[in-house]
This record gives C-alpha cells, structure tokens and sequence, in this order.
C-alpha cells in the first residue's frame, strides 16, 4: 500500500496518482486535492494539524483522568489502612 506524500495515510493501490518529478523522485497521492496541494506549497495544513492536535487533546485529557483516579484509588488505600489500624487500636 503507498503512503501519501502529503498527509501520511496509507491508501490502496489503484487509487490515488502517482507523480514522478524530473529528478526521478516518485511522490504519491491518495486524492488529487493532496496532489493539487503538494504542487502550490502548502505543506501544512490546517485540517491535518487540527486533526492531530484534538487527537492529541484527547490523549492528554485520557492521560490527566487516569492519574486523578490513581490518586484517588491511593487516597482511599490510605484511608482504609489508617482506619484499620484505628480498629486494631481500640
């Protein structure tokens, strides 16, 4: 399966164009909007890089909910040991 030279993604074969430059180097394309904007220099793209930043979001706020809820569950640890060993005591 190609990748496409622009955005990455992997694509089947008989879909997409394949541009071949003069200096022998062989580019491909899954659409012909990423050829049209490999041509006209616009290598970065709005909707790629707002594409990877909400992933990134995502993966970030996922990151942020595990550690509260480790915190939490060591919270609760403790609090289960300090209330055993008050029940030792008394």
């Amino acid at each position: 399966m190609p990748k496409d030279s622009l955005t990455g993604e992997n694509y089947e074969f008989p879909r997409g164009i394949t541009l071949v430059k003069t200096d022998g180097t062989i580019l491909h394309f899954a659409s012909s909007k990423n050829r049209k904007n490999y041509q006209m220099k616009r290598r970065k793209l709005r909707w790629v890089d707002s594409m990877k930043k909400s992933q990134k979001n995502v993966a970030e706020s996922i990151k942020v909910e595990a550690a509260e809820a480790a915190k939490q569950a060591a919270e609760a640890k403790e609090a289960e040991v300090a209330a055993s060993k008050a029940s030792k005591k008394g």
